[in-house]
């Protein structure tokens, strides 16, 4: 009988730390969300960028990730129908893009303080976002390139979102990408184009793990208990 009341005094801290990742988690579920998303810049057939003594480009990969407060989200009054989300990173939330260019450049654009990019919400979740980003890279030959990437979603939009609250397809965005060369080149060139970006939602990792952690170390807490009760009653 002594071991069994010996494993019940750990039992309220057990169940503190099991609570603590529940509420963790249930905090990250309700508050903040992070969705990743990527797509392909289709740019228009009578544009090309002529990098120097590279291929032109008629489109371009990217990869972004932001994260929102999804409990404003789902207050956002227009719900369920197509708006903009204007304080998003005002409230917390975050925004940025990486380019995948020729010569396997990969350059990461956030916004300036002073231009916070703005989100377009449909049915409570994501789905495209107006902002202009700028970003200075180094490139072959001794150059470099002032980035501009502009990007707009238009409103009213033609493409929905699917219903899948975690693998979904975005509205279409307009968009320009503008390339300032240095050096030699000393030359603006511009490109407009289109895309229609993927979203994928990404739970926090340290928002489950303390869960997991939480659920396991009560279920190996229970079964302790059973083993022991089971030894000092000798009934099992």
């Amino acid at each position: 009988m002594p071991l069994v009341k010996t494993t019940f005094a750990y039992a309220p801290a057990i169940a503190l730390i099991a609570l603590l990742g529940c509420i963790d988690s249930g905090k990250a579920a309700d508050t903040f969300q992070t969705d990743d998303f990527s797509g392909t810049i289709t740019f228009d057939n009578n544009a090309a960028l002529a990098m120097p003594a590279g291929p032109s480009l008629f489109s371009v990969d990217y990869t972004g990730v932001t994260t929102f407060d999804e409990t404003k989200v789902s207050n956002l009054p227009f719900n369920p129908k197509l708006g903009k989300y204007n304080l998003f990173i005002a409230d917390g939330g975050s925004l940025s893009v990486t380019l995948e260019l020729p010569f396997a450049i990969n350059t990461t654009l956030t916004p300036s303080a002073s231009s916070p990019p703005t989100m377009v919400v449909e049915l409570g979740k994501p789905v495209g976002f107006d902002y202009n980003m700028t970003r200075t890279v180094n490139i072959p030959f001794g150059e470099t390139v002032k980035l501009t990437l502009n990007v707009k979603a238009p409103i009213p939009n033609p493409v929905k979102p699917e219903t899948d609250p975690n693998n979904y397809t975005g509205v279409l965005e307009n968009v320009t990408l503008k390339a300032t060369f240095s050096g030699a080149y000393n030359e603006t060139e511009t490109l407009t184009g289109t895309t229609i970006p993927t979203f994928v939602v990404v739970p926090e990792p340290g928002s489950l793990v303390l869960l997991c952690i939480g659920t396991v170390i009560v279920s190996l807490a229970y079964l302790r208990v059973q083993r022991r009760a089971c030894f000092s009653f000798s009934n099992c």
